[in-house]
């Protein structure tokens, strides 16, 4: 008896040994956390010069919450990050879609939706695609590219039609200084008319008071800005073959202008009548 009660207990000793180990294990593969999101990088559309619509997915949460989800992109990383630019589109898991902004026309970018939770960020597979290119008389952001500068990512914009066949440039006898003819001056030159010549309805208030096509950011011509858009009239569409107003300033009493039938920039006195096309840089 006592020989069979010693096997009966150490058989009780060695399953619970047995029992404690396996529950121990079991314990140490289930308890973790989690994984990273799964996250699906859909169709993207409506490429322009700067931006570009994208949608994804976040299928699987990982077993957290996703704090972050949205598209990281760039022109030089083909497998782009959360460390590159990126555009947050909410939380959570499911499908989403936006419109990634800021981008450079004509150039080359890497493109692929994320999702973040307590594990990590997760990503999706990625796109290459290309902006469009900004060209001569392509219409644009309210009105019509007359004038690109040496990045290809910038120029000016012409309004389609005139905004007066007849207004005087203002305020004869006062001199406003520091009026600039060159490209790049055309609308410091008319802040500076707007605010030191009170005189109504003349050339650079119209342009500065002007909002067209949801922009309000219109000025008027420089004399060498001017001078593009006369150079590119025929692109342009829709010039009368007249003389049309610089905010260019050439003394106290008067002004450039430039007549789109001789392509001659003048001179001339501030009370004379002329028409007038806005302009607005991009």
């Amino acid at each position: 008896m006592k020989k069979s009660s010693t096997i009966s207990i150490a058989a009780i000793l060695l399953a619970s040994l047995i029992c404690t180990l396996a529950c121990k294990k079991k314990s140490d593969t289930t308890t973790g956390t989690g994984s990273v999101p799964l996250v699906v990088t859909g169709n993207y559309s409506n490429i322009t010069f700067t931006t570009v619509q994208f949608t994804g997915n976040v299928t699987d949460d990982g077993g957290s919450f996703v704090t972050k989800r949205g598209f990281c992109w760039s022109n030089s990383n083909q497998n782009p990050s959360v460390l590159n630019d990126t555009a947050v589109i909410g939380q959570g898991a499911g499908s989403f879609s936006g419109t990634i902004t800021g981008l450079k026309s004509q150039t080359n970018y890497y493109i692929r939706a994320y999702a973040t939770n307590t594990n990590g960020t997760g990503y999706g597979s990625t796109y290459a695609i290309t902006t469009s290119t900004f060209s001569i008389g392509l219409t644009y952001q309210g009105g019509i590219i007359f004038y690109i500068d040496g990045t290809g990512q910038h120029g000016l914009i012409a309004a389609a039609n005139d905004q007066t066949v007849g207004c005087q440039w203002g305020c004869m006898g006062t001199a406003i200084g520091g009026t600039g003819t060159a490209i790049g001056t055309g609308q410091s030159n008319t802040t500076a008319i707007v605010n030191g010549c009170s005189a109504p309805d003349i050339a650079a208030r119209i342009c500065d008071n002007l909002t067209l096509n949801g922009y309000s950011d219109w000025y008027l011509p420089s004399k060498d800005e001017l001078n593009q858009m006369c150079v590119q009239q025929s692109i342009i569409g829709g010039f009368a073959m007249s003389y049309y107003w610089s905010s260019s300033e050439s003394g106290s009493n008067s002004a450039w202008l430039q007549g789109f039938g001789t392509g001659v920039p003048q001179s001339i006195s501030k009370g004379n009548a002329a028409y007038m096309r806005a302009i607005r840089a991009f």
